[in-house]
């Protein structure tokens, strides 16, 4: 009878002893800020490379966003970002981290990686663009960061994962076009078929179809909305004075394809983003419908948010202002 029940101690005692070294992992990875050894690593894949301009913020300003804070128009004179005009406009050092397509997700990865880190910025300003609380950027697999906001508070466990051919939820490229895009009450079919990405010069209705589809969907179900007030949560419990600023977006060219009912629901879409800044305290500025047309650059069956010059320069002017209210904070 003992001999028959040896496997299932042995079972049991390795099942213990995976359980003891899963669980030791957990709380290195949680609390030591110390990375692998060089020798795994190397096996693994790469950290965050904004690690260390995130440390280096302590005791300065720090701006995050997307591409909206690092773009310039290829064909202008003045070729300063918005960061760089700002930094100008204050006479100080602002430390900037953006990445393209980032979005609320991955700013709360970031700012719970500096207060775990004992990093204190005098100051910190998150950008909030309408168009990442939508499905053409929430779903898009090209625009995931689920591995790398992990790795912010979990750098081994979350590599492992990676190792492992984990996929976070990530929906592949087939699942992201065949996302169905409802404005309103109204199902207007799968994303692909309605924006027809690669298409250069879309007629009209295609172009309608590429504004519903990243400005006026409903954002009230976003993940990202939550993200938005747990990180404003997150920072006036840690005291960090912080401001969110919505992006300008291209009201007066996407007026030009939408209805008023349509146009009603990217309202509909700012008043939430709003709301939710409202109800949790945050000090906000809504930079919205700021600019006309012409300060955009984009191409006009392509809109997104990036900024010619005499646009950057709108925005700092009312940023620098804000800003400035912030730092006295401090």
């Amino acid at each position: 009878m003992q001999g028959r029940t040896l496997p299932y101690r042995f079972g049991l005692r390795v099942l213990a002893f995976v359980a003891a070294l899963t669980a030791l992992f957990a709380l290195v990875d949680r609390t030591t800020p110390r990375w692998p050894p060089i020798w795994l690593a190397r096996l693994l894949p790469e950290l965050p490379e904004d690690l260390a301009r995130l440390r280096s913020a302590d005791g300065k300003p720090l701006f995050l966003g997307d591409s909206v804070l690092h773009t310039a128009a290829m064909n202008e004179p003045d070729r300063r970002n918005l960061v760089r005009m700002l930094a100008k406009e204050l006479e100080t050092d602002i430390v900037r981290v953006s990445h393209g397509a980032s979005g609320m997700d991955r700013y709360l990865a970031q700012v719970r990686y500096l207060l775990r880190a004992g990093v204190r910025p005098s100051s910190l300003v998150v950008l909030v663009n309408p168009r990442t609380f939508g499905p053409t950027a929430e779903r898009n697999p090209s625009w995931s960061f689920a591995l790398t906001n992990r790795m912010y508070t979990r750098p081994l466990l979350s590599r492992l994962q990676a190792v492992l051919k984990w996929d976070f939820g990530i929906p592949d490229e087939d699942e992201f076009l065949a996302t169905e895009i409802r404005i309103g009450e109204t199902v207007l079919g799968p994303l692909g078929a309605l924006t027809r990405p690669g298409l250069e010069d879309p007629p009209d209705d295609v172009i309608r179809n590429r504004y519903l589809s990243r400005y006026a969907t409903d954002i009230r179900t976003s993940s990202r909305l939550r993200d938005l007030a747990a990180l404003a949560r997150l920072t006036a419990d840690a005291e960090l004075p912080t401001l969110f600023y919505i992006t300008p977006i291209d009201v007066q060219s996407m007026k030009q394809f939408l209805s008023a009912e349509e146009f009603g629901h990217v309202q509909q879409n700012i008043r939430t983003l709003r709301a939710v800044l409202r109800d949790t305290g945050a000090t906000f500025l809504d930079l919205s419908t700021l600019l006309p047309g012409g300060d955009f650059d984009h191409p006009r069956a392509d809109p997104h948010e990036h900024l010619r010059s005499t646009g950057r320069l709108k925005c700092v002017r009312k940023l620098a202002e804000a800003v400035q209210q912030l730092e006295g904070q401090g």
